[in-house]
Parts: C-alpha cells; structure tokens; sequence
C-alpha cells in the first residue's frame, strides 16, 4: 500500500470513529496530493453535508462524479443533500440512480419514499418503503419512513406498529418515539402520548418538538373535560412560559421550527375569552420567527404610496373549501382590478376548478412546494403593500409566514374564527353582524368590521342526493334533527342539550356525522353518560352517520325536520346550505365571533326569532320546530323568501376597498 492510500486508510478510520476534523484534513492532504482521488473526495462532500454545507457538498460530490460515476453511494449521498435543500426532482434522480446501480440498496428506496411523498406521490412512496422494509428487515428507518407516510394517509394503527417495529429494532432513535407520541396524542391517548414525549426527551434533552408537544398536548383534554376547562387553558399557559424560559442562545437559532407545527386549535371550541392566552402564544412565536427574521436580514416591503395597491393573499385553501367559498372567493371574484393587484400564494397542493378560476381571476398565482424562505422571496418579488392571512391557525406555513414583518399592512380574518394573537397583523376583518359593541376588546388585532354579514357569497345549485333514510339508519317517522360539523365542535358543557332535547320530544334521531373513529368515539361515550344517567338508551336517540358528498348533505338536509347549529361554535358555510334547502336553523348566539355565525345569517334574513339567547331557549326552538308542523312550514316559507339578501352583497368588497384605500396611500 502506497504512502498516498496509508493516508488515506487513516483518514477512514478517524472518520469511522466520529472524529470528523482530523479526517477531513487527511483526506484534504490526499487530495492535494491527488486531486482525482475519488473516495477521498466523496468522502470530504458526505463529512460537508453533515456539517449541512451543502454547496461545498455538492462541489465535492461533482468533482468525484467526474473521476468515476460507477458508485451508488455518492449518487445516494448527493440525492440527500439535494433533498435538504429541497430540490425534490434532483434528488428523486439521484436516488434513482443509486437504486439502478445497487437494486438492493435499501437505504436509497427508503429515502426515494421520503423524497416521493414531498412530491405528492404517495403511492409511490409508499411502495418504495415497502420494498426497503423487504429488503432489510431490521433497519429501524425503514420501518420509521413507512409510518410516516401512514401516518399522512390518516392510518394511525399501522402508522403506530410501523413506529413499534422501529423501536424494537432501535429504542435510541427519539424521532421515531417522537411520531409515535404525536399519534397517540391524535388519538387521545393522552397519557401515553406524554410518556412517549418524556421518553424522547430522555434520549434528547434539547427537542424543541417534544418539549412543544407536551406544551400543546393539555388542550386536547379540553375536548374531554366538561367542568373548568378554564384550568386547563391556565396549565398551556403555564407550558407556554416553561417553554418561554428554556429558550436562550444556545437554542433559539433552530426554535423557529416549532411555530406552526402545533397551534391552539382547540382553544377555540370552548366558550372563553382567548385574548390573554393567545397574546402570550404570539408573543413566543413571534420571538422566534422574529430571531430567524432578524438572523437572515429579511426587511419588510416598503409601501409603494403610487398606483394600483398589491394585495397578497396568503392561504392553503384556494380549492372548494369552506374558507375559499365564504371568504376568499368573493375577494377574488370582484376585487376592482382598476384600483388593485391581486397575487395569490396558494401553500396547498389540491387543484381544483375553484384553483383554475382564481388563476384566472388573479394578477399572479404562485404555488409550489417552496421552503419558508421561498415562500418570502416570492411574496416580496410581488411587492405586496398588504398581506391577508384568511386562516391562521391551520397550516404550518401560513403560521410561520403571519409571525413576519413582510409587508407593511398584514390583515387575517374569520378563517379560524378568532384573534391570533400575533403582534405582526394589523387587522382582523370581521362584520357588523358578527359582532356587538365590546368586541374590539376581544382581539389582539384591530377590529374591522365589514357590512353585513362581511362577505360575498354566492348561492350554489342545490343538488340534492337521493338519500336511503333506513340505510342511513333512520327511520321516516322519526324527527330528524341534524347536527353538523367535525364533533370536537360539540362542547362537553353542552351535552345535556342533547339529552333535554330528547326527554321533551320522545322520539327523534339526533343526526352527527362521522370523521375520525376516535373522535366520534369520544362525542359518543360522552353522550352515552348523560343519556344513562336519566335512565336513557343513546342509540335510541343518537345516529353517526357516513360523513356525506355535497349531494348526500344537501338530500339529507331536504328530509330532516331541524338544523342545530352547534352552540359555542357556530357553522358559517353548513348554516348557508340549510338555507339554501329551507331546513330552518336554530342557534344559540354566542359571546364571540366563533359563536355568531348562523346568528348573523339569521339577523341578515330578518328570522331573529330562531336566534336564541340562552341554551333553554335553544331548546325550545328545537322542540316547537319539531312538534309545530305548521310553523315548521311558515319558517321554510319565509327563508325561501328572504335568503336573496345572503347572496351577491358587493357592500363587504366595496367597503374593504375603501379602508385598503385609506390605509395605503395616506399620506
């Protein structure tokens, strides 16, 4: 063995034993000394690449390609860089690569399925996983990527025995320990999910994603506990500012990671005042997205003051969702294209009709499955004077992005019906009849109130299904009372409604909607206590039914006898479709926007008389529908004849122009 090689041999070695300093400068004495050393330079790119150095990576991976292209590892090695960087076609290629020169490289499939699901390929990946997991049986990541996977096709038990597998091979990796608890906490498992938190934490200490997991993991018992749940909004307080505390200099560079991954969601399905709480949330996550800002220079756009005003719309809803068809939509559909410029970030991957027509509609449409930072360069390549956030609160991104300073006006709005407590939007937008006269107190942000209901919103055909009642479990002599939306909408609190509800009629089906088993689970057994507790059967009174298509909603809507608006938490685009079927609405009308809905549309027809005030009255409206044929009939006459005035309402448009206009060019 030449001189040149002992080198070389000795780099290896301290390599293999971790000590990747002294390994570098051999293996940069033999390239010195030979410049085409292929392993030598294959090597100084992988040892780059830990160090996350991915364009001096990259120029050592190119420089041995160039000597020999023979090796599946350095087109494996270079695919991962690629994939850090995010360049999901390069490294899709190179993992290819690395597979047709080693069929049986099972690390190269594994990371080919990571690759394929950023991409959207799904089935793909998941088959690349399987065949990792084929061919080595024992390798921990393998098992860990699959999960993965399942675990963003909605399939938690499988996601969970693939994260087992992968702890049975290897208890060290905290990562898979990590998806694991975030399954569990999914599934309400919540004592495991903290165990599984506390366990990654025992394997590393300094995971900022388990240490904010435990902070969210109290509101998920939110949806559990029927007393004080203001206890439980005091304990996340306390999470917050434990996690608050333990972020210094040491740590914060990468915290900014955190934002967005867990957000207070359920905070909002309990009938409190969240201003206090969500200041304290914004303020952290402001505190870390700020560092990251003021770490890369990232400066706000200066305001143009001349021309047409650059409205940016920031959301992962630019498809046939509730967020787009009552808000957004109506934005795109007749924003005055003399006076502004409308640019669409669209986050999300969906394309749908309602995609193509905002394309059309807009003044540009970026979309792409872009990194944080591509997602401000193109936002400020815009020089967008105001940014609109619909939703905060359901996309990591959109989270990430409205915790910045990019524009100098930044608004967000009823997407997530209540303040997001972050210090960097300006406004919320919101409308008169969503709101009284202390409601500017409730929120971090301005108050705008719009005309109306703040919206323009368009009537959509009723297609109607032709809905199988005794399939579905119903009977067609039973009062059918419809209870829609997601069941962590339905308060522990209110349970009882239910059951009073039941007692005074005798015989009705109290109609949910399945979503997720454990979930629906959940609403059940706590409903099954109530009615047994007044010596009541709940399968007599309450049905989960199919989650239903447009068209299934819309049959079943046209045969029920009632529409019970969630208290607490009130329906906006399912209260539009009662009405459009003339199936009367009853609601109880709530203290906050969230609560207001339905009231709102209500009000706007002029039928305040189905909005209650108290939940007894809430009751009473229900069972006079019910046991009242002909009043039944006058409300579903008087909403076919007064629903127009919900539809087309340009005052909501004009309005926010006007205040844009205002608050742009003043001055």
């Amino acid at each position: 063995m030449d001189q040149l090689q002992i080198q070389f041999e000795q780099g290896l070695a301290l390599h293999r034993q971790g000590d990747l300093v002294k390994a570098k400068l051999l293996y940069e004495e033999v390239i010195q000394r030979n410049p085409n050393h292929f392993d030598a330079l294959h090597l100084l790119g992988a040892i780059a690449a830990q160090h996350q150095d991915c364009e001096a990576a990259l120029g050592f991976f190119e420089k041995a390609l160039a000597v020999d292209q023979s090796a599946a590892s350095i087109f494996y090695n270079r695919g991962n860089v690629y994939s850090q960087l995010g360049y999901w076609d390069l490294a899709l290629a190179d993992f290819n690569r690395a597979i047709e020169k080693e069929p049986t490289y099972a690390q190269a499939y594994s990371n080919r399925g990571i690759v394929l699901q950023e991409l959207g390929r799904v089935d793909e990946a998941m088959a690349s996983h399987d065949r990792a997991v084929t061919l080595e049986p024992l390798n921990p990541y393998a098992y860990f990527n699959r999960g993965v996977v399942r675990e963003f096709l909605k399939m938690p038990a499988l996601a969970l025995l693939d994260y087992d597998q992968a702890i049975a091979c290897d208890r060290r990796i905290a990562k898979a320990h990590l998806h694991r608890a975030n399954v569990l906490m999914d599934l309400m498992q919540l004592k495991a999910s903290e165990e599984g938190y506390l366990e990654v934490l025992k394997l590393d200490p300094e995971n900022m994603v388990a240490r904010w997991s435990l902070v969210f993991l109290t509101l998920s018992a939110l949806f559990l506990k029927k007393e004080n749940p203001q206890e439980v909004v005091e304990a996340f307080t306390r999470g917050l500012e434990k996690f608050n505390n333990g972020i210094d200099d040491s740590n914060i560079h990468h915290a900014y990671q955190v934002v967005g991954l867990l957000q207070p969601f359920y905070l909002a399905y309990q009938e409190l005042n969240n201003k206090e709480v969500l200041s304290k949330y914004g303020a952290l996550c402001r505190r870390l997205m700020g560092h990251w800002q003021e770490k890369y220079d990232i400066q706000a756009i200066p305001p143009s003051r001349n021309g047409k005003i650059r409205i940016g719309i920031v959301s992962d809803h630019i498809r046939n969702h509730s967020v787009w068809s009552a808000i957004i939509k109506g934005w795109v559909a007749n924003i005055d294209l003399d006076k502004f410029e409308l640019h669409i970030f669209y986050l999300g991957q969906i394309n749908d009709p309602e995609t193509q027509f905002a394309k059309t509609q807009s003044t540009s449409f970026t979309q792409g499955n872009l990194s944080l930072r591509g997602w401000i360069d193109a936002i400020r390549d815009k020089g967008v004077d105001v940014l609109i956030y619909p939703e905060i609160g359901m996309n990591l991104l959109a989270t990430q992005l409205a915790n910045l300073r990019i524009a100098s006006l930044q608004l967000t709005t009823w997407g997530h019906p209540e303040t997001s407590g972050l210090p960097t939007l300006d406004y919320f937008i919101s409308a008169d009849l969503f709101e009284n006269a202390g409601s500017e107190e409730l929120y971090t942000e301005s108050l705008l109130k719009l005309p109306n209901l703040g919206c323009h919103y368009e009537r959509v055909p009723v297609l109607a299904g032709d809905i199988d009642l005794q399939q579905l479990g119903l009977m067609p002599d039973e009062p059918i009372l419809l209870c829609p939306g997601t069941p962590y909408k339905f308060a522990a609190k209110n349970d009882w409604v239910f059951l009073e509800i039941a007692k005074r009629l005798g015989k009705c089906k109290l109609v949910f909607f399945s979503t997720y088993e454990h979930w629906n689970f959940i609403l059940k057994e706590r409903l099954r206590k109530v009615f047994e507790a007044a010596n009541l059967r709940v399968d007599d009174f309450v049905i989960f039914v199919p989650w239903q298509t447009e068209e299934g909603f819309y049959g079943l809507m046209k045969k029920a006898d009632v529409f019970m608006d969630p208290i607490g938490f009130s329906g906006f685009n399912t209260a539009m479709q009662a009405v459009d079927c003339a199936l009367p609405i009853v609601t109880r009308e709530g203290s906050f926007l969230r609560g207001r809905l339905a009231s709102g549309i209500l009000k706007r027809m002029g039928l305040s008389e189905l909005v209650a005030t108290t939940e007894e009255g809430y009751i009473s409206l229900v069972v006079r529908l019910v046991q009242d044929a002909q009043y039944n009939r006058e409300l579903r006459q008087r909403m076919a004849d007064s629903r127009g005035d919900l539809y087309g309402d340009l005052m909501p448009i004009r309005a926010l122009e006007e205040f844009l206009l205002a608050k742009c060019r003043q001055g």
